[in-house]
């Protein structure tokens, strides 16, 4: 709960989190050099969505209340990154599912069995108590109206199911920020196996997501023997530009990497760039 996106690496000792920066956050106004200091622990916003445009940032960007950000820690803190950012801390109880089909029953044995989409069904059902809101109906319009109203009468979270793309702008922008798309999680397979199947080496991408709406990636390498570049120093590494090394994991433990760093055999590498920019081997990521 609290997070909008949730992705996993390096066979989940790595998470990446999408979450908006709330006016009242600690956040809010802070340049990305400060979070260590601010936060008391290390991260890294490894990209940002600000007015629909996607950013990778560096050091010196400063964020902004309304920011969706995306953030890669160790799956081991992150119960410590929602405590110190403020974000939802219970854990959800009392969830409401509406919908009778094969997500709807995947998700829950029992079910609202009935009109999920009346005020009154949804009142007499407790849904002001509930932590939680999964429209999965059939109708994209529905689940989008059950999550409006969900959000008007103070469900934390509210979740719709929503298969054409078009609907996903028009949640967005009702506040709605948390949705499900079968269509995108069937385009994101589809891309990665493209991908592999684009390269056969060794070091091709192991993993590939694709955010805020496929304008950003994030890709999954190791590090093999013959890549260029091994051993020597980030700081005396030209990377290609609108890309950065989110992270390295290094016999189980993870590294965010600085100046000082360097890629070693073996390592486990996350990358986010830009999505128009072509990444396909490890070494595609070096200005050489």
């Amino acid at each position: 709960p609290g997070f909008l996106k949730r992705e996993s690496f390096a066979k989940s000792r790595v998470e990446m989190v999408a979450f908006e920066v709330k006016p009242d956050s600690v956040l809010h106004g802070k340049k990305l050099m400060e979070l260590q200091r601010v936060l008391r622990q290390k991260i890294l916003v490894c990209a940002v969505q600000r007015n629909g445009e996607a950013i990778i940032p560096s050091g010196s960007f400063e964020l902004h209340s309304g920011d969706e950000i995306y953030v890669t820690a160790p799956a081991t803190e992150l119960s410590r990154l929602m405590v110190n950012v403020g974000l939802r801390k219970t854990r959800m109880r009392d969830v409401m599912i509406i919908g009778a089909g094969r997500m709807g029953i995947s998700l829950a044995g029992m079910l609202l069995k009935s009109d999920g989409t009346r005020q009154e069904t949804l009142m007499s059902e407790n849904i002001t108590q509930m932590d939680a809101v999964v429209a999965a109906t059939n109708m994209d319009e529905e689940n989008v109206f059950i999550c409006m109203y969900a959000n008007m009468v103070g469900v934390p979270n509210a979740i719709p199911k929503v298969n054409r793309t078009e609907y996903i702008t028009v949640a967005q922008n009702c506040g709605i920020k948390s949705i499900i798309s079968p269509k995108d999680v069937c385009a994101q397979e589809i891309v990665h196996y493209v991908r592999a199947m684009q390269s056969t080496d060794a070091d091709s991408v192991l993993s590939m997501y694709r955010l805020m709406d496929g304008k950003v990636e994030t890709l999954e390498f190791e590090v093999t023997s013959d890549i260029p570049n091994l051993g020597v120093k980030l700081s005396d590494v030209k990377l290609k530009p609108n890309l950065l090394i989110a992270c390295i994991t290094r016999h189980g433990q993870v590294i965010f990497p600085g100046g000082s760093d360097s890629l070693q055999k073996g390592d486990v590498i996350v990358v986010v760039t830009a999505s128009d920019r072509v990444i396909v081997e490890l070494r595609d990521i070096f200005d050489n």
